[in-house]
């Protein structure tokens, strides 16, 4: 069966998720994972929930349903792999892959590209301070305004569906960019954590 992640908001309450599980249940759907992505936020909670169903339109149809529900707002619905998306053992993948290089491009190719696998971003650059063209590159095209921001001092601005990131001192920084899906306290924090490991590995190699 298809595997699909579902991010929800919901009423940070007891048995609120139980009544979306029971939801899931009724329309064929098996709950194979449940990932917290933030808690106690104004008295509302956000969830990933990794679901395997029969298909697209069962998904729609389920998307829908919990949409219904009191005090529940779906934000996003997305095919995934046989594995689900989890977010710690994808950070856990990403950092593996950069300590594994033996080179500095290589590492931060394995970050950006770690990236755009984990996270769903559509978009992942590495900039340096005074180089107008990105170190590294992954995904669809980043706007023009973020691959030019290198060519002076990086003062690279945040949104709700961008986020910037500087990697250790190095005058580098991650740049990731992803459309209609905010990102959460939790997934900034991992992308943190990349970034720093990152920051590590290339002063081992030497810098980048």
């Amino acid at each position: 069966m298809p595997r699909y992640a579902i991010e929800l908001s919901l009423e940070d309450r007891p048995g609120a998720l139980g009544v979306v599980a029971s939801r899931i249940g009724e329309l064929g759907g098996d709950v194979v994972d449940v990932d917290v992505l933030e808690h106690g936020h104004g008295g509302r909670a956000r969830d990933e929930i990794t679901v395997d169903l029969a298909g697209p339109e069962v998904a729609e149809l389920l998307a829908a349903a919990l949409a219904e529900l009191p005090g529940v707002e779906v934000e996003h619905v997305g095919l995934v792999g046989e594995y689900g998306h989890h977010l710690l053992v994808d950070a856990l993948e990403v950092a593996a892959a950069m300590v594994a290089e033996p080179d500095p491009p290589g590492v931060l190719d394995a970050l950006v590209s770690g990236c755009v696998a984990a996270f769903d971003v559509s978009w992942a650059v590495v900039v340096s301070e005074g180089r107008e063209r990105p170190l590294a590159v992954a995904g669809g095209v980043p706007p023009a305004s973020v691959v030019r921001a290198g060519g002076g001092p990086l003062r690279l601005s945040e949104g709700e569906d961008r986020l910037a990131l500087p990697i250790g001192d190095l005058e580098l920084a991650l740049v990731v960019g992803r459309e209609g899906w905010p990102w959460r306290n939790r997934e900034r924090r991992e992308l943190t954590s990349l970034t720093h490991i990152c920051a590590s590995r290339l002063e081992q190699l030497g810098g980048p």
